[in-house]
């Protein structure tokens, strides 16, 4: 299916921007993902739409706080190098901030990147497993009386 509002393009354009060589957690990038990822696979990220709220409008158009929620989840497994799964996710949120920072996102509306909120979680069990959801608000310019990008 072919994203049709600026909200659903950006999150689409987000995931493309993951993915893009090297593919962050392996390639194990999805948008708006409902079901958990299965057990074998060690690191993933979630892009998915949170909400959003209208602010300022012109003639032209209005401009939508939108945010943007990543989740990543690092699971440990046997090599020492991702055996803590919360350094795993550490890692994963540098490389993804990074990525968003440097992206042009200009196509789908989007003015500026405002700083994120960040909520972390670590679950020990046999296999320990870390996660977090960083929500970044974006500021995307609509077409006046549409939800698509200008």
């Amino acid at each position: 299916m072919t994203a049709i509002t600026a909200f659903a393009k950006l999150a689409e354009a987000i995931k493309a921007e993951l993915l893009a060589s090297p593919a962050l957690a392996g390639g194990n990038v999805s948008a708006n993902r409902v079901r958990p990822w299965p057990l074998e696979i060690h690191e993933a990220i979630n892009v998915r739409s949170s909400d959003a709220s209208p602010g300022d409008s012109t003639n032209c158009g209005v401009m939508y706080r939108f945010n943007v929620a990543i989740e990543i989840v690092a699971r440990a497994s046997g090599a020492a190098e991702s055996a803590n799964p919360a350094l795993a996710v550490d890692a994963l949120l540098s490389s993804i901030d990074t990525r968003l920072r440097l992206a042009d996102f200009s196509s789908v509306g989007v003015t500026e990147i405002l700083d994120a909120e960040i909520d972390p979680d670590f679950r020990p069990a046999e296999q320990p497993v870390a996660s977090m959801s960083v929500t970044y608000p974006f500021m995307i310019h609509t077409v006046r009386g549409f939800l698509v990008s200008a």
